[in-house]
């Protein structure tokens, strides 16, 4: 699958949850090189909170949180096109290329923001 259309499912995923909250941030989404801007700390915060927020929706998920906070530094530090990407979409996108048990959850999340998107207009 394309990395667009991956982009375009973690859009869909973020907005049918609303905004990450995490405590050691304010209620915003964080961009890829913010995020590379942050402590070590409040990265991984911000990494499992995001963690938090999928495997509500139903999505497995198979690695530690360590894992996917490299998994994101590398993404954002070899592509500096993921800069203006909100980090829970990074995470979201690796997820659903790396984790293919992963991807059922992740595409019915998709379809209900559609739906929801629809009758909206």
């Amino acid at each position: 699958m394309k990395i667009t259309a991956l982009f375009f499912m973690a859009f869909f995923l973020i907005a049918s949850t609303g905004q990450v909250y995490s405590a050691s941030q304010s209620s915003r989404e964080i961009t890829g090189l913010e995020w590379l801007k942050m402590s070590a700390d409040k990265r991984l915060d911000y990494i499992v909170t995001s963690m938090y927020v999928l495997t509500n929706h139903g999505v497995d998920l198979e690695k530690s949180p360590n894992s996917y906070y490299k998994a994101v530094e590398e993404r954002l530090r070899f592509n500096p096109d993921f800069y203006s990407a909100n980090v829970a979409n990074i995470l979201a996108s690796i997820v659903y290329e790396t984790e293919p048990g992963a991807r059922a959850a992740l595409d019915q999340i998709r379809k209900k923001s559609e739906v929801k998107k629809i009758e909206m207009h």
